[in-house]
């Protein structure tokens, strides 16, 4: 599966940046968690092969967004502890996971256009919608 982090410490990436660099290649791995006190929650995880070492950080609280071609995960990312004691700091993550790189060529090519209409929005954690909103406008 060919992956395009959408984000980066909680932050967008530019269609522009995400156009230069290649996707991250791996096993794929989305998988229920066991029972905790906030009831069920999914893991995605992006891995050498099955079985295998991770190539991203896991995705935690991972929900399928969007199915159109490509698929969209959103949910957290743990990107550390300020100090040994402190909490883990949770950052919005969101992936674009294509089978086949053709597949993912059109939608990086509608987010480019989208960001050009709209600019990028720091705290919208649903790019995917950012898109299709900004496809679906009239032009005046």
């Amino acid at each position: 599966m060919h992956i395009y982090p959408l984000r980066h410490f909680g932050l967008r990436v530019r269609a522009s940046e995400l156009l230069a660099r290649p996707p991250i290649f791996g096993w794929l791995q989305y998988k229920q968690t066991p029972l905790d006190s906030y009831g069920q929650r999914w893991e995605a995880h992006l891995l050498t092969a099955q079985g295998g070492k991770p190539l991203l950080p896991p995705l935690f609280w991972a929900r399928l967004r969007r199915v159109d071609g490509v698929m969209h995960l959103v949910g957290r990312e743990d990107c550390g502890r300020q100090t040994k004691k402190a909490s883990p700091a949770w950052k919005r993550q969101s992936w674009m996971c294509a089978a086949d790189l053709t597949l993912a060529a059109p939608m990086l090519q509608r987010l480019c256009e989208a960001e050009q209409k709209i600019p990028p929005d720091d705290f919208d954690d649903d790019e995917v919608t950012m898109l299709f909103r900004a496809l679906q406008e009239k032009p005046s």
